[in-house]
């Protein structure tokens, strides 16, 4: 499995305020990325409010951004 990359606010552990950006899969051949809030619950970006399931929290990201 690949691994993804993690940006996260001073002071917090697990997933909590982070953003994960990873890699192409064959349903997101560009990458995606998902947020996460302070307590760790993924984030839905266009609500700012947590996430029911993946469809509403991973982001694709667009063609050529991870060269």
């Amino acid at each position: 499995m690949a691994t993804g990359t993690v940006n996260q606010a001073p002071g917090f552990t697990g997933d909590a305020n982070s953003v994960q950006v990873w890699p192409p899969t064959v349903q997101y051949p560009n990458g995606y990325w998902r947020q996460f809030d302070s307590k760790g619950n993924p984030v839905d970006p266009s609500t700012g409010k947590q996430g029911i399931g993946p469809q509403n929290h991973l982001v694709p990201l667009p063609p050529d951004n991870l060269k």
